[in-house]
Parts: C-alpha cells; structure tokens; sequence
C-alpha cells in the first residue's frame, strides 16, 4: 500500500506530512545554515532546497514515501523533516532526517534536536 501525499502521523508532540512548495522558507532556514549542515559539503541555497522539497514530492509517487515535514502539534511551527528515504548509492532505504531546537528567541537559528527529545519522539511514535 503506498502513502502518498494524504499521509499524515502524530505524536504526543509532533506532526509528520507531506512537503508542499511552501515550506521553502522553513525548510531553507534549517538547510541554508551552517552549524545544521555542519556533516554536508555546504549548507543548500534556495533553490537547491526547492530541489529537496520536489524529490520528495516525486518520490511520494515514485516510492510511496519520501521526508515528511515535522511540526510541532501544538503551535504548527515547522522544526525539520524526518522519514524513510531511499539514496541513489546503491538504491539504499534508511530514516533520515533535519531538524531545529525550538527554543525561545533562538528557535529563528537551527540546531540539533537531541537535547529537546524530538526525534526520540519521531522514532517511537
């Protein structure tokens, strides 16, 4: 059965769907920083994060799934992406994901989720 664009799951704390062309900006604040894309070769542009948001678009047809945008339940806010994703080296399927800290005046500046739980969250439902 494929989950295409109608997926949606929540948490206690979150909500995973599908991308749509307007989370550019979000989604750019969190690729275009340095300190998030600190294991890229360089953090995205603008339009290389439109490049992310469409693959994922396609591989909602393509593969039946794809990065989900994250939001916080309770305000909206957009705080990452996680989900199966399937890489082009050797065609493997792995959960990835990108996320920021929502902290207060600092949740404008992206940052590892460790410390706040969401992933932890994501993983078990």
């Amino acid at each position: 059965m494929r989950r295409g664009p109608e997926f949606r799951l929540e948490t206690e704390r979150l909500r995973l769907r599908p991308y749509t062309l307007d989370d550019l900006d979000d989604l750019f604040g969190i690729l275009g920083d340095q300190e998030t894309m600190t294991y890229y070769p360089e953090p995205y542009s603008r339009d290389r994060t439109m490049g992310w948001i469409e693959d994922n678009v396609k591989r909602y047809e393509m593969d039946g799934f794809g990065l989900w945008a994250m939001e916080m339940k309770e305000t909206g806010d957009f705080v990452g992406d996680c989900g199966p994703a399937v890489r082009e080296v050797e065609r493997q399927r792995e959960i990835a994901g990108t996320c920021i800290e929502p902290c207060g005046i600092e949740a404008s500046r992206p940052k590892r989720l460790r410390r706040a739980g969401i992933t932890a969250s994501v993983l078990s439902g």
